[in-house]
């Protein structure tokens, strides 16, 4: 740049317009900036050789001159004023321009999800830039080529109370990343709890309920078969064996006296016999009668429960297999969550660290430009060979969740199936009696399987031992 007419003689002066030149170019903004941070005094000499031109980083003036620079005050008191002013400038601005009033805290130190990898690489690239010229500041410090005025030490307090706003915000960046990984741990076993389905539960209880009603059912139709066939077996005796009086079997007419005797006592016989013997018979008839009809009814109000338990059941397999497909995506869809907020988190894990370890090295540093001179030297060597924790800032990541396996295992089995007819009918202690009718299959698609009770079990007339139906009423 071209000197300012301000521009005090010194013999350095004419130096100035190649060192500016030079030093932009090799250094560009950021290094003008750390130039005046490790006290070189170009940025200086720069700024007060070119007044009409700001040196500016980002979204603040570096080197800007000073008033005095500009009313044309050539005093030596100029250049430590001016480069105090570019110091506490950038100790103050370079940590916050960038906050948008967010803070230091989720600017520089933001957990997963909260900035994004540009932001952080940038905010780590703006600390390493602050650590280095706080180290070539306190390397001149200690070997007492720099000197520090009121002004320099205020914009080092400033820097200070920066860096533990990063420490804080570092540790609690990692507090709620731990929590996130927590709570996406947590969130297998919150939302995607196979064993606890409502509709399954509430669709197994109804099952349940209805396949009891159809077994007492059964067990009081198995009553009325048995019933049933003693009533009619009853009658069906009694009209195969009517045992009547004995001359019956050789009744014919009278010839004389004493065949008309015989006659007279053998209708005796008779008339004795054909009353209790014709009561028994109508009796007897209408018990079995009785007896079937209400078999009948029983076997119509079986079925009935037979088709709404096979129903039931059909709607409970419907509901578990629905329960595990839900649970099957909840798992991969929470796993792949999860693995992709591991991968955000250790990202802001390493950023985090690493910004860390920088604060704690500046203020390091920091403690050797504000140390006694006869401590400086040892301390800056305690902080070449300062060796940062961050075992404190380790995220814990909890093992893969092995997805539960959903238990079906009640539902295995389809309705009609031979292995189900035989667990839910055929074993039965009342299917002899009251064997059931056709199973219906579910309507899912899944099983293909159709079995039948035998045809011959499942008459509506009554299981009596004998071939013969009822009687029917004259």
């Amino acid at each position: 740049r071209a000197p300012h007419a301000g521009l005090p003689k010194s013999p350095s002066r004419s130096l100035f317009p190649r060192m500016c030149k030079r030093g932009a170019a090799m250094l560009g903004s950021t290094g003008l900036r750390l130039a005046a941070l490790s006290g070189l005094g170009l940025l200086l000499a720069c700024s007060a050789a070119a007044p009409a031109a700001d040196v500016r980083d980002g979204s603040y003036a570096i080197g800007a001159p000073s008033a005095a620079a500009r009313e044309g005050d050539t005093g030596p008191g100029r250049w430590m004023f001016q480069y105090d002013h570019n110091l506490l400038a950038l100790s103050r601005g370079a940590l916050t321009k960038r906050s948008g009033g967010t803070g230091v805290q989720h600017e520089l130190a933001g957990s997963g999800g909260q900035i994004s990898l540009a932001q952080s690489h940038s905010q780590q690239n703006h600390l390493e830039h602050v650590l280095a010229a706080v180290k070539k500041l306190a390397q001149g410090v200690a070997n007492g080529t720099e000197q520090l005025s009121g002004t320099t030490r205020e914009a080092l307090a400033g820097i200070v109370e920066e860096m533990e706003a990063i420490i804080e915000a570092t540790e609690e960046g990692h507090r709620t990343d731990q929590g996130l990984v927590d709570d996406a741990r947590d969130a297998f076993e919150m939302q995607c709890d196979s064993s606890d389905d409502g509709e399954v539960n509430i669709s197994a209880t109804k099952a349940n309920t209805s396949e009891h009603k159809h077994m007492q059912c059964r067990v009081l139709e198995a009553e009325f078969s048995r019933n049933a066939s003693e009533k009619c077996a009853t009658y069906w005796d009694e009209v195969a064996a009517p045992s009547p009086p004995e001359c019956m079997l050789t009744l014919s007419g009278a010839n004389n006296e004493s065949e008309a005797e015989l006659l007279d006592s053998c209708l005796a016989h008779i008339s004795a016999w054909v009353g209790p013997y014709r009561a028994r018979v109508v009796k007897t008839k209408a018990d079995c009668k009785s007896a079937t009809d209400e078999h009948q009814r029983m076997v119509q109000e079986c079925v009935g429960h037979q088709r709404d338990f096979e129903q039931r059941f059909c709607d409970y397999r419907r509901e578990v297999i629905s329960a595990c497909s839900r649970y099957d995506k909840c798992f991969s869809r929470l796993e792949k969550e999860r693995q992709t907020l591991h991968e955000k988190v250790q990202v802001s894990e390493a950023s985090r660290k690493a910004q860390y370890v920088a604060a704690k090295h500046i203020q390091c540093f920091v403690m050797v430009i504000n140390g006694s001179t006869g401590t400086r030297k040892g301390l800056l060597e305690n902080c070449y060979s300062l060796e940062v924790a961050t075992s404190h800032l380790n995220v814990t990541y909890h093992n893969t969740i092995e997805a539960d396996e959903c238990d079906d295992s009640p539902v295995k089995i389809c309705p009609c199936e031979e292995q189900w007819l035989a667990d839910r009918y055929k074993s039965q202690p009342w299917f002899n009696d009251a064997p059931t009718a056709e199973c219906m299959p579910c309507e899912d698609g899944v099983s293909t399987t159709v079995a039948y009770i035998d045809p011959a079990t499942t008459t509506m007339e009554a299981p009596t031992p004998a071939p013969t139906p009822a009687p029917t009423a004259e």
